[in-house]
Parts: structure tokens; sequence; C-alpha cells
């Protein structure tokens, strides 16, 4: 199995995960909503999100891990309000910078499947056992990756576009009046403006949706 990249500041990764077997991790509105709340809550201080799309029985991420010192304020807060709080001895500063933002996303995902049970009077594990990771390392890439994440319901057909899927980022990058933490100025510009950001996804359903990334 290839080892999987670690997390570094300024570093972007695609990360994603799937529900066991053939269940679900979203079963009602309320589950989406509450993802994405507690989210935020958890791995906004360690990473910044660019884009997003979460399926019935999976999910994609695409962030940005912020800065060495943001991630060292963020641990020393979380030392500060949690006096047992333990990390592993002898990391050295690369080691743990990952480790804080590794540990952030494994929590969250922890935190999201006991309350998942809880809700819907249910046991076991909910998600496949390792949130897989990849290095976003170009431009292209980069573009390709947002582009794949919002055509994600059109490939699994639950629907024709990506602007009639709710669950996902889309719609901050098209719509005026979407509240949101995701830098969407920053994003564009990687596209040029809203109209070559559409047409960019339009272009790919239009040729037909393939499986996999193009870099």
């Amino acid at each position: 199995m290839r080892k999987q990249p670690t997390y570094e500041p300024g570093g972007i990764y695609h990360v994603f995960n799937h529900a066991n077997g053939t269940e679900d991790m979203f079963i009602d509105e309320e589950n989406y909503y509450y993802f994405l709340e507690k989210y935020a809550e958890k791995l906004n201080g360690v990473v910044a999100t660019f884009a997003y799309c979460l399926m019935p029985n999976h999910f994609h991420l695409l962030v940005k891990v912020r800065s060495e010192k943001t991630l060292l304020d963020f641990l020393a807060e979380k030392k500060r309000k949690d006096k047992h709080l333990k990390i592993p001895e002898g990391l050295s500063k690369a080691e743990l910078l990952h480790y804080i933002v590794h540990r952030q996303f494994h929590n969250f995902l922890g935190g999201y499947a006991k309350a998942f049970n809880k809700y819907h009077n249910r046991k076991g594990s909910l998600l496949r056992q390792n949130t897989k990771r990849k290095m976003v390392d170009s431009a292209r890439y980069l573009t390709n990756v947002i582009r794949y994440l919002h055509l994600n319901p059109v490939f699994h057909k639950f629907t024709k576009t990506p602007e009639s899927w709710t669950h996902s980022s889309y719609h901050v990058f098209v719509e005026d009046n979407c509240i949101t933490r995701i830098p969407k100025a920053e994003v564009l510009s990687w596209f040029g403006s809203v109209k070559a950001f559409i047409d960019f996804h339009r272009e790919k359903l239009n040729y037909g949706l393939i499986p996999g990334l193009e870099r």
C-alpha cells in the first residue's frame, strides 16, 4: 500500500473517505448539516477549505493546511483548555505538525460517527478505517480536483448537473449571497471568472464523465 503524504503547512490535500460496505453516512438532511457544522468547528483552526462534496455514502474535501505558527498556536490553546492532553513524545517538528492536523480529522470523524450512530440508533463502525488524502501538487491538478468534487454527484447519477446537488460547494462559487468560510475570490482567481468556472465544469459534462483525475 502506498504511504499517504504527511500534512505540511501550506500543503493542499484532497481528503476523502467512504462508509463501510453498502451503508450510507448521510441518511437525512440533518446529517449533512451536522457534518458541516462540526467540520467547521473542529477543522477550521488547522485547515482552510477550498471545496467539498458530500455524497450519501462518502465525502470529498479540498483543504490547505494552515501555517506552522497557526498550528502550534492551535495546539497551545488545546493544551491550555485540556491540562491532561497527551501528545506523543519524541516527534520531530514536521511529525508534530502532521499529528496536529491528522488528529483533528480523526477526532472530527470519530465524533461524527458517534453522533450518527446515536441519532439513527445504530452500532458499529461507520467509516472505512483509513481516511485517504492526496497532495495536490500542480495548478492543473488543483482545478481538476475542484471540478471532480463538484461533478461527483453527476458521475454517480444522483443528479444531472452540479448546481442541482445541494451538498457541495459549487453553489458558493456561482451564487452571490452564499455565506461561507471558503475563500471564494481566491478559488475563482484560479479559473479567471465565475463564467470560466462554470464553463470549466460544463466542458467536462459536454465531453462525458470518466472516473479519475487528470493531473
